[in-house]
């Protein structure tokens, strides 16, 4: 038997700088002492979105959906920046 492999796939951005990208060696999964299991839980059938957040996403798709990925992540980035209150809107 070949040594232990540990697949870790982080389920936030945190650990990430705005220029990493899938390839990126800076996560080591050795490293982390708590592994929280992610459980997939899912909407119920009868589950329904508010109109004004179902139309929001639409438009958030058909506003960015040919956006490259580098692009979409400097998005995330300022938004998290207005977020924190570290830039104005």
């Amino acid at each position: 038997m070949g040594p232990a492999i540990r697949v870790v796939v982080p389920a936030s951005q945190i650990f990430l700088e705005a220029s990493d990208s899938f390839d990126t060696k800076k996560f080591d999964p050795w490293s982390q002492k708590t592994i929280y299991e992610y459980t997939r839980r899912d909407a119920s059938d009868s589950f329904e979105l508010p109109k004004p957040l179902f139309d929001f996403f639409l438009q958030q798709i058909d506003k960015y959906a040919g956006a490259s990925d580098s692009t979409l992540q400097q998005l995330r980035y300022l938004r998290e920046g207005v977020f924190l209150e570290e830039l104005d809107p």
